[in-house]
C-alpha cells in the first residue's frame, strides 16, 4: 500500500501506523489522524470550519509550504470522497485561499491558492504576489530570503541564489531605465523544479501603472505541487512536498540521492484547467469560511470565531494592510517602502482571472 510506510519522522514514536484503506471501509464519513489518534468527521468539519488538527498542520508545516489556511484533515477527507465518487464542493473550497494584501517586512504581499484533483491526486497552484518597492534597500531586503519554498530548498541553495541574482540584475536595469518594461507586460525571470519532491516554480515580473515614474513592479512566484492521494499526510512513493525541513537532503540530496522523476504538476494542472468545463473555484478569504459554514451558533463556536478572528493576523496573514498606508511614505530605516493604492485593485483583478 502506498501509505503503509510513513518513514519521515513526523509520526510520534511508538504510535502505530494504521492501514488507512481498511479504516476507510469501517468509517466512510470519517478520517483518522495518526498524530492525535482521533477520528475527524465530515459533519464536524462542515459545522465548525475551525476544527483542525493543529498538531498535524504544524508538524508538516502546511502554512509554510502550501498556504496559511491549508488543513491536512480537509485534504484527506476531500480525497477520500473523491475515491468514493462524490466530492463535497464546500470542502474543496476550504482548500483554496485568497489573503488580503498584508505588509511583510518592506513589501506588500498577497497569496492566492487554487486546488484541483487530477488523476486521483490533489494538485495545488499557489501564487504569491509582491509589490516591489522602488528603492534599492527594500528590494535587497526582498531578495534576501528563500523565494522557492519546499522542504528541500534553502536560502543559500543554488537555485534560489540563481533566481535572486537574476531578479537583482533585472531590478537594477529597471531602476536605471536601461532595459525598460512596458505597462501591463509580463516577463518570465526563470523556472525551476525540485529534484526531490514534485514541486515546480515560476518567477515573473509585471509592470503596472502607479508607484512613481515608469510604473510599479509586481513580483509573481507561482508554485505547483502534487500532494498525492491523501491516503496518508505524507506519501511514501516519493519525497514529501511538505513536512520538516531536511537540511541534509536540501544541501546534499541531489548528489547522494537518486533524483526524482515525476510528471510535471504544472503541466497537469494547466492541462486539466484548459480541458475542464467547470468554473474555477473562488478562493476563500478567512471571513468567507465562516460565512460558508455558518451553521453552528452556539456560544462556544461564537467564542472560537472571535478568538480566531483576533489571532488570525498573528498566525496566518501577518499585519493587515492599513488604509492609511496607501499612497504614504514610510521610513526606509524601519524597513518600509513607498506603496500606492493600485495594489488592492490590481490584486483583485488577478484573483478574478
Amino acid at each position: 500500500m502506498a501509505s503503509s510506510g510513513l518513514h519521515d519522522g513526523t509520526c510520534p514514536v511508538g504510535v502505530h501506523k494504521p492501514h488507512w484503506e481498511i479504516l476507510e471501509l469501517d468509517h466512510p464519513d470519517h478520517v483518522e489522524c495518526y498524530y492525535c489518534q482521533a477520528l475527524h468527521s465530515e459533519n464536524d468539519l462542515l459545522a465548525r470550519c475551525n476544527l483542525k488538527c493543529r498538531k498535524l498542520n504544524h508538524k508538516v508545516r502546511t502554512a509554510e509550504f502550501i498556504h496559511p489556511d491549508f488543513d491536512m484533515i480537509v485534504f484527506r477527507l476531500v480525497m477520500k470522497q473523491h475515491r468514493q465518487g462524490s466530492v463535497n464542493e464546500n470542502l474543496l473550497k476550504l482548500l483554496s485561499y485568497r489573503s488580503k494584501p498584508v505588509i511583510e517586512g518592506s513589501q506588500v504581499k498577497r497569496i492566492i491558492a487554487e486546488p484541483r484533483i487530477v488523476d486521483g491526486s490533489l494538485l495545488m497552484h499557489v501564487q504569491t504576489i509582491y509589490v516591489v518597492p522602488t528603492n534599492r534597500p527594500s528590494q535587497k531586503f526582498l531578495l534576501d530570503r528563500n523565494l522557492l519554498k519546499c522542504p528541500h530548498s534553502l536560502r543559500w541553495g543554488a537555485k534560489n541564489i540563481r533566481v535572486t541574482g537574476l531578479l537583482n540584475r533585472r531590478f537594477k536595469a529597471l531602476t536605471r531605465g536601461t532595459v525598460p518594461m512596458a505597462i501591463g507586460s509580463r516577463e518570465c525571470i526563470g523556472s525551476s523544479r525540485c529534484v526531490l519532491c514534485p514541486t515546480e516554480f515560476d518567477v515573473s515580473l509585471e509592470r503596472f501603472e502607479g508607484q512613481g515614474e515608469g510604473g510599479g513592479i509586481l513580483l509573481f512566484i507561482d508554485k505547483w505541487q502534487d500532494l498525492g492521494d491523501g491516503l496518508s499526510p505524507l506519501e511514501a512513493d516519493y519525497s514529501r512536498a511538505v513536512g520538516q525541513r531536511d537540511k541534509y537532503r536540501a544541501i546534499r540530496g541531489p548528489k547522494v540521492m537518486k533524483k526524482l522523476s515525476y510528471e510535471s504538476p504544472r503541466a497537469r494542472f494547466n492541462e486539466a484547467r484548459a480541458s475542464s468545463d467547470e468554473v474555477a473555484l473562488a478562493a476563500l478569504t478567512y471571513e468567507d469560511r465562516w460565512e460558508l459554514f455558518d451553521v453552528d451558533s452556539s456560544r462556544w463556536v461564537k467564542f472560537l470565531r472571535t478568538k480566531e478572528k483576533n489571532l488570525w493576523p498573528l498566525f496566518g496573514c501577518g499585519q493587515p494592510y492599513p488604509h492609511n498606508y496607501i499612497g504614504t511614505s514610510m521610513d526606509v530605516g524601519e524597513g518600509r517602502a513607498r506603496e500606492t493604492g493600485e495594489l488592492a485593485a490590481k490584486t483583485e483583478n488577478i484573483a478574478s482571472h
